[in-house]
């Protein structure tokens, strides 16, 4: 085997890259240093790992299995995770963040002869139902992470009927949100259960048209299998009556 020692390699042209057609490989121990940039138009495997202490800049990257980051990743654009979510040691930090708000979507379940209002978690974490649109019997969250010991908030904003009378549901005890939950995490069929409130009363919500509603719920796994309703615990407060106040009237 022959040895070529250069202290540059250019192509023939003299001012343009060479091509590697066969690929380049570094010898063990050995470091391969870029004073400029560096890019890839194909597949690069790192199947000993590899050490960066610059910036990198992907357009796109798949990870087929796991990316650890020490002590932080920093995003300055948007990340988009799936059900599964992300988990770091040390935490993260992504500028600009904002939490996805959309809007429930409702369904009649004969069970609770009422109506369902499930919320896709892997879609968004805060959610938004008009009560003209029906009375709330069922919260339902679906497509939430269920990997470990963990507590996630996710919070519903209601909105009253904007005619008198207003408040047809949820305004009384024994309608009030949170009596019935159902929850389906990520890969798993679903269970009902009921959210635990404070002094064990049940959350009600304003009766007054167009007021606003915010219910927050704690979804509680405790890591021991996502597939058991009793390794989960649902938590509810609510915030509500707001509506525009009277300062400058």
């Amino acid at each position: 085997m022959s040895e070529l020692r250069v202290d540059n390699i250019v192509s023939e042209d003299g001012s343009s890259a060479p091509v590697y057609s066969k690929g380049l490989t570094i010898g063990a121990g050995q470091t391969l240093t870029c004073s400029g940039d560096f890019s890839v138009s194909g597949d690069v495997d790192f199947n000993s790992g590899a050490t960066v202490t610059g910036v990198v800049t992907f357009t796109s990257a798949d990870l087929q299995t796991n990316l650890s980051v020490t002590p932080s990743l920093n995003v300055d654009s948007n990340i988009q995770l799936g059900s599964a979510g992300i988990i770091t040691s040390k935490g993260v930090h992504i500028d600009n963040s904002l939490e996805t708000v959309a809007a429930g979507t409702t369904y009649q379940n004969g069970s609770f002869n009422n109506v369902v209002l499930e919320c896709d978690l892997d879609s968004a974490s805060i959610f938004t139902h008009d009560m003209d649109n029906g009375t709330v019997g069922v919260v339902s969250f679906k497509d939430f992470p269920a990997i470990k010991n963990s507590a996630v908030t996710y919070t519903v904003i209601f909105t009253q009927q904007s005619s008198t009378p207003a408040g047809t549901g949820n305004t009384t005890g024994d309608i009030g949100i949170g009596t019935h939950i159902f929850l389906q995490p990520a890969g798993v069929t679903g269970f009902s259960t009921s959210a635990k409130i404070g002094a064990g009363s049940t959350i009600t919500i304003s009766s007054t048209p167009d007021d606003v509603d915010f219910v927050s719920f704690v979804v509680h796994y405790n890591g021991a299998g996502s597939g058991t309703e009793s390794n989960y615990k649902v938590y509810a407060n609510g915030n509500g009556q707001f509506r525009y106040g009277l300062v400058g009237e």
